[in-house]
């Protein structure tokens, strides 16, 4: 049988121990394996965003261009429609 101080001493012991364990399974361990996760998760976000804003960014410019070559369309139709009008009021 123990004697009542060996018992403290145990627990005490113990108690110290379980508090220097920093191996896999602890809370620390833990701690750190979700600190860790979550890092790469706000990484994978920040690609996430950049990667949308350069399709956003390309999405304008292809939009932009459009609008260009439309605008080009449309001032070549007005030009051959003053020419063809220019040719029916010689002809009359």
């Amino acid at each position: 049988m123990t004697s009542p101080t060996e018992g403290a001493a145990r627990a005490t012991n113990t108690n110290m121990n379980t508090k220097a364990v920093t191996g896999p399974g602890t809370a620390d361990h833990l701690n750190r394996r979700r600190e860790m996760y979550l890092m790469y998760e706000d990484l994978a976000r920040a690609h996430m965003r950049q990667r949308q804003a350069e399709a956003a960014r390309h999405r304008q410019v292809a939009r932009v261009l459009a609008a260009r070559r439309w605008q080009r369309r449309a001032e070549h139709a007005s030009r051959r429609a003053r020419h063809a009008l220019a040719l029916a009021t010689l002809e009359s």
